[in-house]
């Protein structure tokens, strides 16, 4: 999550204990012009994600801890690197676990429609499980990083009708947390659905009907009219 984005978190006092590290080596810069996927050159060395112009693939930076070097990863390369970073991170068995629930995911929708589904609709249906998931325990943080991702996920493919229903869900927990605190970086969508053509008042029953899925937490089951006030204040209307 970006910076701006993150939640406010009480201060911890941690006390840590002296460990002999071990020398940092530098990855080498390995990275060249050339498309992993289909060998055409580019004109320039990538230096991050970015499409080929040639076979219309996607190329990705990255640093393998299994040689120490950074460099230029295709589609079919791209899950094995990143299973080695996750392994050198302390983290494979939190990948391993979201690589299983993509699998099921995969495996329903395939089910359910008798086809090989794409990755937005793969990631759709697992953010809607991690939600409901993280709702049934009371994980509010976990609740608010994947409804961002959602309401991203939305903002992308234009369709911001829908992403002021998710959007509510984090200007809700937002405003009930942090003392009625509205992120403009969640009222940006609302915003831009208006300006793709809705009204203030049909964006109101939007908003009104995505702070339904936070309401079964009690703090979230707020004034939803008044946050909107104060929402309106942030778009300037």
């Amino acid at each position: 999550m970006v910076a701006w984005l993150k939640r406010k978190e009480r201060p911890t006092v941690t006390v840590t204990m002296s460990t002999p590290q071990s020398t940092y080596v530098p990855p080498e810069d390995t990275r060249t012009n050339i498309c992993p996927n289909c060998g055409a050159e580019l004109k320039k060395v990538p230096g991050a994600k970015t499409k080929c112009p040639g076979c219309g693939r996607y190329i990705y930076v990255r640093t393998d801890p299994r040689i120490n070097a950074r460099i230029v990863v295709g589609e079919d390369q791209l899950e094995g690197v990143d299973d080695a970073i996750a392994v050198a991170n302390g983290t494979w068995e939190e990948r391993k676990a979201q690589k299983e629930h993509r699998a099921q995911a995969v495996a329903a929708l395939t089910k359910q429609f008798g086809m090989t589904p794409n990755d937005a609709d793969v990631n759709w249906r697992m953010w809607n499980e991690d939600f409901l998931t993280a709702a049934a325990k009371r994980d509010t943080n976990t609740m608010f990083s994947v409804s961002w991702k959602m309401v991203d996920q939305l903002g992308r493919e234009k369709k911001y009708t829908d992403a002021v229903v998710v959007a509510a869900r984090g200007i809700i927990m937002n405003w009930a947390d942090f003392d009625h605190e509205v992120l403009p970086a969640w009222t940006d969508y609302i915003e831009k659905a208006i300006k793709s053509g809705i009204s203030l008042t049909e964006a109101h029953g939007l908003f009104v009907k995505g702070a339904v899925a936070v309401a079964t937490i009690p703090k979230y089951k707020v004034d939803v009219d008044r946050a909107w006030k104060d929402v309106v204040k942030v778009l300037g209307k």
